[in-house]
């Protein structure tokens, strides 16, 4: 079982709709996502008591990450913690990540078997991708997280061309993430069309920043036993426009 995932909200039709996209991202993942919002359906608020236990319900072993939207969330939250069990207490991460971006990256990232330190860390930097993409033409890109002098050795490399008409938004991107993460191995991807740095492939945020476009050529390099059947999926998944 995987990370649990609690997303606490004023308004609970807004975290209906937010694990409900959350969900779109990782179909064939089942992923414990329980709901903390409101104080009934109609009413905002929340509550710590009913926080606990949706972070008890989540809870599976592997820990839990608790996403919350507005400031008196993170004080509920942080007074659910007092109400649980140490031993449930000691698992769970409250992540400053923003909501909606930060629920999808979360669910990817967990569906993909990261911990919960994991799962929090990248649910954080969910908002690097949609910075990258409103940054103003000629402003300073976001700096390089590959090293293109030592980080090839040992990478089997292939080709990606990107046919889907909307380019890799963040549904087939998701896809790409969690057939690689799925295999356990290392890998990088970068935009040779844009001539973009290379990036965790297995970080939908870093993924998403590459601006892939319908068109662009992207290169993926993966380093492991598996390498060349994530090679051969990636390619398979590629032919069905990451569907």
């Amino acid at each position: 079982m995987s990370v649990g995932l609690v997303v606490v909200s004023h308004s609970r039709p807004l975290a209906r709709a937010a694990v409900a996209l959350a969900q779109e991202m990782i179909r064939g993942h089942a992923i414990p996502m329980v709901i903390a919002a409101g104080l009934d359906e109609h009413t905002f608020g929340t509550d710590a008591v009913q926080i606990s236990a949706a972070i008890t319900a989540a809870d599976h072993g592997r820990g839990v990450v608790v996403l919350m939207d507005l400031g008196s969330a993170v004080l509920s939250a942080e007074l659910a913690l007092e109400l649980l069990d140490e031993g449930v207490r000691e698992r769970v991460v409250l992540c400053p990540a923003p909501l909606v971006e930060g629920l999808v990256v979360a669910a990817v990232s967990a569906a993909g078997g990261a911990d919960a330190a994991g799962v929090a860390e990248k649910a954080s930097e969910a908002l690097m991708a949609k910075v990258a993409a409103l940054r103003p033409k000629g402003s300073a890109a976001v700096a390089d997280s590959g090293d293109e002098t030592n980080s090839g050795t040992g990478f089997l490399v292939g080709d990606i061309t990107v046919s889907a008409e909307h380019g890799l938004h963040v549904r087939p991107a998701a896809r790409l993430v969690q057939e690689i993460a799925a295999h356990g191995v290392s890998a990088e991807l970068r935009n040779r069309t844009r001539n973009s740095p290379w990036v965790p492939a297995t970080n939908l945020t870093d993924v998403m920043t590459l601006d892939a476009r319908c068109g662009d050529e992207l290169e993926l390099r993966v380093r492991g036993p598996q390498a060349p059947a994530v090679l051969g999926a990636v390619a398979n998944l590629a032919d069905r426009d990451f569907r």
